[in-house]
């Protein structure tokens, strides 16, 4: 499935079968039209529409009068697992799991940064990382611990927390499922 991002300038991927989502960024910033202030890299193209021609998928920037493609038979940078996709947690409860980034190029990637976010409503999930951002060695993965807290007062629910790793090019993420049970 691809979409458009509109107000995260990326063109993203989901595959529903492993509930993995490749978001791939669009340069073209236009601080115009985007509550940028005095942020530096900050702006919007507008992705107004996209098709898809095999591996390519094309779209334009409306903001900024161009047609732009992603090509997804280049390969991506990285990759990312989960050491699991689904956690229980009793309210109060903690779980670690094990988010691995490896590399799949022959050179180093600096300032690579995790990133995660929660269907939660409020802080009924709070998610922790040991690590926020760090140079991906081309020759081995990095292991990231990551913690998810069930809030005292958290809803039994069912929710999503994604988590993964992004460059200033393309972020690839995966969902656990976690269940806040009594």
């Amino acid at each position: 499935m691809v979409f458009n991002e509109q107000t995260a300038n990326r063109i993203a991927i989901f595959d529903p079968k492993t509930e993995t989502l490749t978001e791939y960024m669009v340069p073209s910033k236009n601080p115009g039209w985007a509550d940028c202030e005095q942020i530096k890299d900050c702006g919007l193209a507008q992705i107004f529409d996209f098709t898809i021609d095999g591996s390519k998928i094309w779209f334009t920037e409306w903001v900024e009068n161009n047609i732009g493609v992603v090509d997804t038979s280049i390969g991506l940078p990285f990759e990312v697992e989960l050491d699991t996709d689904q956690i229980t947690l009793g309210k109060g409860d903690t779980a670690t799991i094990i988010l691995k980034v490896l590399p799949l190029t022959s050179s180093d990637i600096p300032n690579v940064t995790i990133t995660y976010s929660s269907t939660a409503q409020f802080s009924d999930i709070v998610i922790n990382t040991d690590i926020d951002q760090f140079q991906l060695d081309f020759d081995g993965p990095r292991v990231i611990q990551t913690s998810i807290t069930a809030n005292e007062n958290a809803l039994n629910n069912i929710y999503k927390v994604l988590i993964g790793a992004q460059t200033d090019e393309v972020a690839i993420s995966k969902y656990v499922t976690v269940k806040i049970v009594q």
